[in-house]
């Protein structure tokens, strides 16, 4: 399974992944760093068996949208991706502290929301899925609230 991004703007116009025009592009590819979040719509996800779109809302104040990946070396030595919609501290390098909020796309069509970059939920998924394990992975994760009630006699 091999996935792509597509970005559709607010004026209806794309940009996406594999694009030998485009002036940016390397080897037909379009660099995630050719992204103007500035007037993103949303971003779509498509690979043989599943597609995913989501819209991209305005950040909080103070933080910035990115496209990011993880890479998962293949058994043959080839690799899959699963793509990651960031919010993170504007100016700042993206890691852990400074993230805000991660939704992993995977080509299977699996997501999975974390305040982690390097969640190792998201990478343990991967590395069954190139490995033909299969795993259960949660879509969200710090985003359930318990509650409890006690009655004392």
């Amino acid at each position: 399974m091999h996935g792509s991004w597509v970005v559709e703007y607010q004026d209806g116009s794309f940009l996406a992944q594999y694009d030998a025009e485009h002036p940016t592009a390397i080897d037909g590819e379009v660099p995630y760093r050719a992204i103007n979040w500035a007037n993103v719509a949303r971003v779509r996800f498509e690979s043989q068996v599943a597609t995913g779109s989501f819209d991209i809302p305005e950040p909080d104040p103070g933080y910035a949208w990115s496209l990011r990946s993880r890479h998962w070396m293949r058994p043959g030595g080839t690799t899959m991706s699963a793509f990651m919609i960031v919010a993170s501290r504007a100016g700042q390098e993206v890691r852990d502290d400074t993230v805000d909020y991660v939704l992993f796309w995977f080509p299977d069509g699996t997501t999975h929301e974390t305040p982690l970059f390097n969640s190792p939920d998201a990478s343990q998924y991967g590395s069954g899925l190139v490995h033909g394990i299969q795993r259960s992975l949660m879509p969200a994760t710090g985003q359930l609230m318990v509650t409890s009630d006690a009655v004392s006699s």
